[in-house]
């Protein structure tokens, strides 16, 4: 099986995740996998690569909406498979003005999403969420979640104060951790000493929040040191049409390195926190107070979420767990004929 990606640039976390980390896998196996961007490029040298698309049994186009003529183009010479990962039908929570042409929830981006959506030939979705959307317009979804590898040192919770609560993202993404921070700020008021706040990002605006954060400027080389040294991680969501649409990738570094978990009851969130068993779920009836204070009010439990959320993430989002229903899912693809 020859196998051509077309993906979006290589600086992106998507990019990473999706499709570089495949590579060592890929090269392993009895496949020839070729890569290429398609972003940043000239228009001439885009076409060049789609009309050598004959050449593959599949390519793989991954999250970039390209033209619908480019599109058509590829359908002619080869099976198509698109693979995407974030709502890009809807609008992004943090963003108040009207998207932009080029961005997701705009009228020109859901058109080409769902033209796109019904031409592939296979839609790899990376949650429930997106695969529910994408069967609106092909009968040949497969869920494929963001995958990572087995953590090389799993340090799990410890069961005294201070108890270290993590969040780690992209500057963009403090929106979300902002719309707990009343309450955050008021347990750490409470339970003093109890707690302390550990936050990786690229930057924090100043007075951005009452919380005592302490932050450590995230680096891909410090990230895993970092996740090794906090015991609860968080990740608060909206409930809104583009949060459901993400895939819950806090939580999968946190469960990698044996943390607990307390997550919004939200979309993806929900395939990873098992609720009471490897963290808490927030919202309804049950608050992100009273998930905070259940790890004061019995402190082995942060270590047994941890262990149990470890487990979880081996058994169903480890990075040859997914590889392996990948390529099962390709496999099966090339015996279709076209």
């Amino acid at each position: 099986m020859k196998i051509l990606y077309l993906h979006i640039a290589a600086g992106q976390a998507s990019y990473r995740y999706r499709v570089e980390q495949y590579k060592p896998l890929w090269a392993a196996s009895p496949h020839t996998v070729s890569y290429q961007t398609v972003v940043g490029i000239p228009t001439v040298q885009k076409l060049r690569h789609i009309l050598r698309c004959g050449e593959y049994d599949i390519v793989i186009l991954q999250k970039k909406l390209l033209h619908p003529l480019l599109i058509r183009a590829i359908k002619k010479r080869a099976r198509l498979v698109f693979d995407f990962d974030d709502a890009l039908y809807a609008r992004e929570s943090y963003k108040k003005e009207k998207p932009r042409s080029v961005d997701p929830g705009s009228a020109t981006a859901t058109k080409r999403l769902n033209f796109i959506l019904r031409r592939a030939d296979m839609v790899l979705a990376g949650n429930r969420e997106l695969a529910a959307y994408s069967k609106k317009f092909n009968s040949n979804v497969q869920l494929i979640p963001t995958p990572l590898p087995p953590a090389e040192r799993v340090v799990l919770p410890r069961s005294g104060p201070p108890l270290r609560v993590g969040w780690i993202g992209n500057t963009y993404n403090l929106y979300y951790l902002r719309q707990i921070d009343d309450i955050l700020f008021k347990i750490a008021a409470e339970q003093s000493g109890k707690f302390s706040f550990q936050l990786m990002s690229a930057a924090v605006p100043k007075g951005y929040f009452k919380t005592p954060w302490q932050l450590t400027p995230w680096s891909l080389e410090t990230e895993a040191d970092w996740l090794s040294n906090i015991d609860i991680g968080l990740m608060p969501l909206n409930d809104d049409p583009w949060s459901r649409g993400k895939c819950a990738f806090k939580l999968l570094q946190y469960a990698r390195h044996g943390k607990a978990l307390i997550a919004s009851d939200v979309g993806a969130n929900r395939e990873v926190v098992r609720h009471k068993v490897n963290g808490f779920l927030t919202g309804g009836d049950f608050s992100w107070e009273q998930a905070l204070k259940a790890f004061v009010e019995d402190p082995e439990r942060a270590a047994r979420f941890g262990q149990a959320a470890r487990e979880h993430f081996s058994r169903y989002f480890e990075l040859t767990v997914i590889f392996k229903r990948l390529s099962e899912a390709l496999n099966r693809l090339t015996t279709v004929i076209r």
